[in-house]
């Protein structure tokens, strides 16, 4: 409601005539679904050999190849065109950000089962604790941006990497005991660190 209310509004200065790709979104939806639903079967019962695992995984893959052939055959209206991919800076771009990703959301991804799991919070105090990461995230993305105007990105993200696994490291170490005080002051590096890399 905001957004429509008080967002200005910015015409296409150009009519392309181009329509949304509802077959290549479809082809796509469906793929990353299957996938993610094979992840998830594979956490729950932890074989790769079970049919709940392999199936939706093997539709996903069969959904990736049929969405790069679609994409091959009508690359004009592909709602992710392949061509992209033939830019050295774009393809770089998309490992690096699937990498660091990887690494950022992995964490946040053990974070709440080690939080419930190990320490036996109930869900909605694991995302409590996890406030702390995110109010540091917020907090240090407002200085990112001038850090990086001054000293340029290089020094900005090598930083960043060595706050978020210096910040990463101890949840190693870390057991039903470890005071709160010091897993929220961690969480709390783990944004910074985030913040920069992000």
């Amino acid at each position: 409601a905001l957004v429509i209310w008080l967002m200005p509004k910015f015409p296409a200065s150009k009519k392309y005539g181009k329509s949304f790709d509802w077959i290549g979104f479809l082809i796509l939806g469906g793929m990353f679904s299957s996938l993610i639903l094979g992840i998830v079967k594979f956490s729950n019962y932890g074989n790769l050999s079970s049919a709940n695992v392999l199936i939706p995984l093997f539709i996903g893959i069969d959904l990736l190849v049929a969405y790069v052939i679609y994409a091959q055959k009508f690359s004009k209206h592909a709602l992710v065109s392949l061509s992209l991919f033939k830019s050295i800076n774009f393809s770089g771009a998309t490992v690096i950000l699937l990498m660091s990703g990887i690494t950022v959301n992995g964490a946040m991804f053990l974070l709440p089962l080690y939080l419930q799991n190990v320490r036996g919070l109930s869900v909605v105090w694991s995302g409590t604790y996890l406030i702390f990461q995110g109010v540091s995230l917020l907090v240090s993305r407002t200085q990112i941006g001038k850090l990086t105007d001054r000293i340029g990105t290089r020094w900005v993200v090598l930083v960043s990497v060595v706050i978020a696994v210096l910040s990463t490291l101890p949840f190693a170490f870390f057991d039903a005991n470890t005071s709160k005080y010091l897993i929220w002051l961690m969480l709390f590096f783990r944004g910074i660190g985030q913040g920069g890399l992000t």
